[in-house]
């Protein structure tokens, strides 16, 4: 299908699937659909998405939360970036390098000609259960995505980190956790395991 560039799949019709072995009505149907709904996209997934050096979910999520769009990200300038918690030198130079790059200016252009509309979400918080903490999860939780726990504190108030630093008010930790349960040991961090989570989100 000569898929090389992000947009190049919005470009696809109904006949480039025809011809393709097994590839049936439904199918075809199915897949221009799922392509079609993939032009709403919140902010910080499309950032995340476009593969800038360093951005990853978090960093992403406060990006798109402090810039508001991609235009305003664009002109950005490295002082601005490092304004961002989790957001460091290696990483705002990426940043900054990344949208003075003409091919990906090019490949935005392109998306956003497509069709592709980045929408700023607004979240809704239900509780104030973590109200005013900058929580960080780390290790593996056996009951939830490290995304669903997230959007639980995100909806109750709270404010993920990507990192403990002394800002972070609340460690979740679940099996495995590493130097960031360690870190926030040394700085007396409020350190829970998942039971406790669950307890506290009843």
């Amino acid at each position: 299908l000569g898929l090389r560039e992000c947009s190049d799949i919005y470009r696809y019709t109904y006949d480039d699937f025809a011809h393709l072995e097994g590839f049936k009505d439904k199918i075809i149907n199915n897949i221009l659909g799922a392509i079609q709904k993939s032009k709403q996209v919140s902010l910080e997934r499309f950032i995340y998405a476009i593969g800038i050096g360093g951005v990853g979910k978090v960093a992403a999520k406060d990006l798109a939360k402090a810039f508001k769009s991609i235009e305003n990200l664009k002109n950005a300038s490295k002082e601005e970036l490092l304004l961002l918690e989790n957001v460091g030198e290696i990483t705002a130079e990426a940043i900054v390098n990344w949208f003075q790059d003409n091919e990906n200016l090019a490949e935005i252009n392109n998306l956003f000609a497509s069709g592709v509309c980045p929408e700023t979400k607004q979240n809704i918080v239900k509780s104030s259960i973590f109200g005013g903490q900058f929580v960080v999860l780390t290790g593996a939780l056996q009951e939830f995505k490290r995304s669903e726990a997230q959007k639980i504190i995100e909806e109750n108030g709270g404010e993920c980190q990507s990192s403990v630093t002394a800002k972070t008010t609340l460690v979740v930790a679940g099996e495995a956790a590493g130097s960031k349960l360690d870190k926030a040991k040394k700085l007396e961090i409020k350190i829970i395991d998942e039971a406790e989570f669950k307890e506290m989100i009843k």
